[in-house]
């Protein structure tokens, strides 16, 4: 099926068997980088005691999510 895929986009084999197996590291890496900020503002938000303490963190959130995605 890869070399078919290869011979598709006209690239050699083992360079789309070099994209395949980069891809799903470079995947694990950005998921881990979300699944960490996800739980430090969940920490964060287990500790909030006042109303301006939450805005302030909702606007953070949204911030964030802006520049992810």
């Amino acid at each position: 099926m890869l070399a078919q895929i290869a011979a598709a986009r006209g690239i050699e084999l083992d360079v789309l068997i070099g994209k395949v197996v980069e891809k799903p590291a470079r995947l694990a890496v950005a998921v881990d980088a979300i699944i960490g900020k996800r739980q430090q503002l969940e920490d964060r938000l287990n500790t909030i005691e006042t109303a301006p303490a939450l805005d302030a963190l909702e606007r953070e959130i949204k911030e964030w999510a802006l520049n992810v995605g």
